[in-house]
């Protein structure tokens, strides 16, 4: 029993902004791999009603948990649906990677969905990714704000219903250039600030070593 509760975890972790959200579809996809393990070797996590967008990671109690147990040397994989299951702000995204990266900690992510990106060990790829979560967070935010301002829910229901649905789905589609614009300009030469650092201190350590 004992070697069993030292034994590092294949950490299952799953996140829904609120209790109505259906968490089938992340427990489908991480069924796979599930089945290729013994129930000893499996925890799941499960975040319920916590937004990705509205909450900062220390204010999410199972991923502070999943971080706690990475700490204490639990954890042998993280898998979840995408990035954004994890965490939509890119700071935080990169504090979580250099946390995985120093326990040696995989991530697997397990939608097979069209774009998504396998969890990379180059800190400058990893940061782009983070990047464009963050980018996609803000605006999935700000499309849904601007859509409740204009179309309030009491307002949805009158003559004009089929109009307005379809100016409430172009609102949503929304045009992101602008933002994302801004976003790359602040995020990138930041992504090569750090990788340069991460070089420097590579190189440090090989010359210290000879």
């Amino acid at each position: 029993m004992n070697a069993i509760n030292s034994q590092k975890k294949h950490v299952f972790f799953r996140l829904v902004s609120t209790a109505g959200q259906d968490i089938i579809t992340q427990e489908a996809a991480d069924l796979p791999f599930r089945e290729k393990l013994s129930d000893d070797e499996i925890l799941i996590i499960n975040e319920i009603a916590t937004s990705a967008n509205k909450k900062a990671i220390n204010k999410k109690p199972e991923m502070q948990r999943l971080i706690s147990l990475v700490k204490d040397k639990k954890v042998h994989s993280i898998y979840a649906f995408d990035r954004s299951r994890l965490f939509r702000d890119f700071y935080e995204g990169m504090e979580f990677n250099d946390l995985r990266t120093k326990y040696d900690v995989q991530v697997i992510y397990t939608s097979v969905g069209n774009g998504n990106m396998p969890a990379s060990d180059d800190v400058f790829v990893e940061g782009l990714l983070s990047m464009f979560s963050d980018i996609e967070g803000k605006n999935i935010a700000r499309r849904s704000r601007e859509a409740r301002l204009r179309y309030p829910a009491k307002n949805l229901v009158t003559k004009n219903k089929k109009r307005q649905s379809v100016f409430y789905m172009t609102l949503l589609r929304g045009k992101a250039c602008n933002n994302t614009l801004r976003l790359l300009m602040k995020f990138v030469p930041l992504m090569i600030c750090i990788r340069s650092r991460r070089n420097i201190e590579k190189n440090s350590k090989r010359l210290t070593n000879n």
